[in-house]
């Protein structure tokens, strides 16, 4: 569903710019290779980013969301929390643009929720799961780095496991009626969709054994 847009949404970026809010040339200087970083790529309105950084207080959470009216309500939740969280930062950019900036080998866990599934044929290009993706996720994830793909979409995750396997990622875990565990977070879809009885997929693979 598409968001209405927000009028408020512009100046609240630019006041947390720097503070929540990354500008893409600030992003070689922020990620650091020596801390443990994760990337949530659509990170939409914050919820699993929120909750994540919460839970992990130990990983620096980096969100991307291209639409600004999901990007704005991300900024909201971060900003309401209670407790302010200085391990998460938002990017309002197109994730190819995104990605040539981050350094080769400096992030550990990127996170893909339900993602656009782009079910005609002359879109697939367009999916985060793309081959062509999965190569640019190679090069910035550290040796052991891993990700987290989870879909409603058994189309998507059946063609993605396809496409992981073509470019022979090390596959850890594929569940096809995929119950939180402990350590994970639900997006808004995510609780959406469980309260329709839709299962949930979830794959789990990692770069190197």
């Amino acid at each position: 569903m598409r968001l209405r847009k927000k009028k408020w949404a512009s100046p609240l970026i630019k006041e947390y710019t720097g503070v929540f809010v990354l500008e893409n040339a600030m992003l070689e200087k922020e990620i650091k290779i020596n801390q443990i970083n994760a990337l949530e790529i659509g990170a939409g309105k914050g919820g699993f980013i929120v909750g994540m950084a919460k839970k992990h207080k130990n990983v620096n959470f980096y969100g991307i969301e291209q639409n600004q009216s999901a990007f704005a309500l991300c900024l909201k939740k971060l900003i309401n929390e209670e407790e302010q969280l200085s391990n998460v930062k938002i990017i309002r950019s197109d994730v190819n643009d995104v990605i040539e900036l981050i350094k080769d080998e400096s992030i550990d866990t990127i996170y893909l929720n339900f993602s656009d599934p782009w079910p005609k044929s002359r879109h697939h290009k367009r999916r985060l799961t793309y081959p062509l993706m999965l190569d640019k996720y190679k090069r910035i994830l550290k040796k052991e780095g891993k990700i987290f793909f989870k879909t409603d979409n058994e189309l998507l995750f059946n063609d993605s496991i396809e496409y992981f396997k073509e470019k022979e990622w090390h596959f850890i875990n594929v569940d096809y009626d995929y119950q939180l565990d402990k350590d994970d977070v639900m997006t808004e879809y995510e609780e959406k969709f469980r309260s329709m009885g839709n299962k949930i997929y979830r794959l789990i693979v990692s770069k190197e054994r």
